[in-house]
């Protein structure tokens, strides 16, 4: 078998996030290719969608020590951009900086984000705006 894809732990190196360890082997796999693929020098920002982040209130935070070193105080829009479509997110001030006030939802229910699916945030340099292209890693279904 392939040594590198140990079955008890698949390392998600070059990206930053919250919840990551919840994230089931199978998906985790995944989401390690995808972020091979995309082979950006800024680290993957990773979103683990959690209950609250895609129904009621659809709160959302980003991780703080990404917004510190890779956002900085000054940004306070991002636009999510995916399969050409794209769509604005406003972030909190000061403490609440990594949280997402603004468009979140909108965003999430255009793309049907549910409880377990993972955003992989990629951060584009090219952009005058701030712009992170989305990628979504679906929540695998268990097979009973």
């Amino acid at each position: 078998g392939d040594s590198s894809m140990s079955e008890d732990s698949v390392t998600l190196t070059g990206c930053i996030g919250v919840h990551l360890r919840r994230i089931p082997l199978i998906q985790k796999k995944v989401v390690k290719q995808k972020v091979d693929l995309i082979g950006s020098e800024i680290p993957i920002c990773v979103l683990v969608m959690q209950k609250t982040n895609v129904t009621g209130r659809f709160s959302l935070s980003i991780s703080k020590r990404y917004v510190r070193r890779y956002l900085g105080d000054e940004v306070r829009s991002i636009w999510l951009e995916r399969d050409g479509e794209r769509c604005q997110v406003t972030l909190g001030r000061g403490p609440q900086n990594n949280r997402v006030v603004g468009g979140w939802v909108k965003f999430a229910k255009e793309n049907g984000l549910r409880p377990g699916d993972v955003c992989l945030l990629e951060r584009l340099r090219h952009c005058k705006e701030c712009t992170m292209k989305v990628h979504i890693v679906r929540r695998v279904k268990r097979a009973c």
